[in-house]
C-alpha cells in the first residue's frame, strides 16, 4: 500500500475509507447517498483509492461493492456480497436453521416463485455455497461429518441443497452483522 499520508490528505478519502471501514461491501450509490457527494466526485476518489491499493471494488450483476482492501478476505467478501442481497441471505439462513432444504421448500418458506428460488440456488451454486445433496434409494442424507445428522425423505425427484461450509457462514454472520 501506498504512503497513507498524501492518499488521506483529502476528508472526502478519509470519510470513504472509514465508511468502508464499517461497512464493506456498500456499493457505488449507497456510499454517494451516505456520504452526500456527487457520483463524479465519488467515482473520482474511489479509482484514486483503488489505484493506490487502498480500497478493492468487486462487481457483479450490475453492482459494483468496494471494500478496504486488506481488511478481509476474498472469500468473506463474496459472502458478505451475497448476505447484502434479500434472496440469497434468506436462503442461507433458512438452510442454517434446517440443514437441508429444497427448491419448492425454499420457494414456500420464503414466499419467492421458485424460478427465482432456482435463480439464486445457481448463483450460491457458482460461489461455492451450497450443493447438491447425492440421493440414496430411501431419501437424502445430510452429514457434518462421520454421525449422519439428518434423513430426509424424498419426494418425487425434488433435489436438496446444503451449504457446503455452515460454519464459515456463521463466522461471517458474526463478524459482519452490524454491516448487513
Amino acid at each position: 500500500m501506498a504512503n497513507n499520508d498524501n492518499i488521506f490528505n483529502l476528508k472526502v478519502r478519509r470519510n470513504i475509507f472509514q465508511l468502508l471501514q464499517k461497512h464493506p461491501g456498500l456499493h457505488f450509490r449507497e456510499i454517494s447517498r451516505q456520504l452526500d457527494i456527487r457520483r463524479s466526485t465519488l467515482s473520482y476518489h474511489l479509482r484514486y483509492l483503488e489505484k493506490k491499493g487502498v480500497i478493492k471494488k468487486i462487481a457483479e450483476n450490475g453492482y459494483t461493492r468496494y471494500y478496504v482492501a486488506e481488511d478481509i478476505a476474498d472469500e468473506k467478501k463474496t459472502m458478505l456480497h451475497l448476505l447484502r442481497q434479500e434472496v440469497p441471505r434468506n436462503i442461507i439462513l433458512y438452510m442454517l436453521s434446517n440443514t437441508c432444504a429444497s427448491r419448492i421448500e425454499l420457494s414456500k418458506e420464503l414466499d419467492k416463485h421458485p424460478t427465482t428460488i432456482e435463480h439464486h440456488l445457481k448463483k450460491l451454486i457458482n460461489k461455492d455455497v451450497i450443493e447438491l445433496i447425492p440421493r440414496e434409494k430411501d431419501g437424502v442424507y445430510v452429514k457434518f461429518g462421520d454421525p449422519i445428522d439428518v434423513k430426509r425423505t424424498r419426494v418425487s425427484k425434488e433435489k436438496f441443497y446444503r451449504l457446503r461450509n455452515p460454519f464459515s457462514i456463521y463466522d461471517s454472520i458474526i463478524i459482519y452483522e452490524k454491516n448487513l
